[in-house]
């Protein structure tokens, strides 16, 4: 297998692994909608219809399974109502599905709660709201459980930014969202940089990247249809559909495109075997860590170890070379050592 589908292989584990959990959530929304016996219970196209209507685009089959699969852990049940209908419903007293999550996965849930509120729009975290408080109260109503807030504390890797949770129009964003989902083409108006001027595309929207506080639209360019770039949310002024089906490029999956690591700022459009020297702090950063798959790590001397990976070269793989200062030395490839270089020298002459 050669690196660039070891790469492929590792993000398409990713997907699968969000993919996962994406379900789990749904599996929650979906039986905190079913009403407690004795109540009327729902149909299975009525429960569809309720996942429809909360965003979630998935078949009426796909609800059928999940019903089925959830019915031993979750307490439902059914009955043929006078139609011959099937009708679901939840044989237990508690009257919230988070009654039924363990402590542990409460927890999860509620320190996953920073990172989902940067992802989530604002259109949704209401929602998200409720189902934070719902755990915290679990966890709150046992003794045990209830200074569960002092055990933790989430640290940023790099300096903590604060989040402006409006910088992004809610308006454009759900047209974005509309037309990635629809596969419908989108016209945006966007400017590259402060100092560029707003300019109008027409695009193909592929699909979405979320980093940190950054959210990314893949698309690509009705004159250029087969070169996928990026756009950034907070960049887009004004955004609306145009109606029509987009044209997909001949071989593209964002799980691939994101194998690049393009919101790092590619450098170079091929993977490359990167050689480092790092002692220190950052030699105790990749002990415990890999900045790639394949990392080696092997000893030079007493003071200084040599790692050796391959990856897109980036600028953000610059910035964490240059973020260890003099614990990190760039030996190859050359084009990447000179650009560390000429970085140094340019933040020297601003001291100067």
């Amino acid at each position: 297998m050669n690196k660039s589908t070891e790469l492929g292989h590792n993000m398409s584990d990713v997907v699968q692994e969000r993919r996962r959990k994406s379900a789990i959530l749904r599996n929650l929304v979906m039986v905190d909608r079913i009403p407690v016996y004795p109540q009327r219970g729902l149909t299975t196209a009525a429960i569809h219809q309720a996942l429809l209507d909360e965003g979630y685009e998935i078949s009426k089959r796909t609800v059928q399974r999940d019903l089925e699969k959830l019915a031993d852990w979750a307490a439902l049940d059914f009955k043929d109502d006078e139609f011959g209908l099937r009708r679901w419903f939840r044989a237990i007293k508690k009257s919230d599905v988070i009654d039924l999550v363990p402590a542990s996965e409460a927890f999860l849930l509620v320190l996953s709660q920073k990172l989902l509120r940067k992802a989530v729009p604002l259109n949704m975290s209401d929602k998200l709201e409720e189902w934070f408080n719902k755990a915290d109260a679990k966890l709150s109503s046992k003794h045990l459980f209830s200074n569960w807030k002092s055990k933790v504390y989430v640290v940023s890797d790099s300096y903590p930014l604060i989040y402006d949770e409006h910088h992004i129009d809610e308006e454009h964003r759900g047209v974005i969202y509309d037309c990635v989902l629809n596969e419908e083409q989108i016209k945006i108006s966007y400017q590259s940089d402060s100092s560029d001027r707003i300019k109008d595309y027409i695009l193909n929207p592929l699909g979405l990247i979320i980093r940190d506080q950054s959210h990314y639209l893949v698309a690509t360019k009705d004159i250029t249809p087969e070169t996928p770039q990026l756009f950034l949310f907070h960049r887009i002024s004004c955004a609306e559909k145009v109606y029509l089906d987009i044209t997909t490029p001949t071989s593209f999956s964002i799980e691939d495109y994101f194998a690049k690591n393009p919101t790092g700022w590619l450098l170079g459009d091929k993977v490359e075997e990167i050689v480092l020297k790092v002692k220190g702090y950052a030699l105790d950063v990749v002990t415990h860590n890999k900045l790639a798959q394949d990392q080696v790590l092997e000893q030079y001397d007493d003071t200084w170890w040599k790692v050796t990976f391959s990856c897109y070269p980036t600028y953000d793989l610059i910035s964490w070379i240059l973020k260890f200062s003099q614990d990190v030395v760039c030996e190859s490839p050359y084009n990447l050592r000179k650009s560390v270089i000429k970085r140094l020298s340019d933040s020297m002459s601003n001291y100067m």
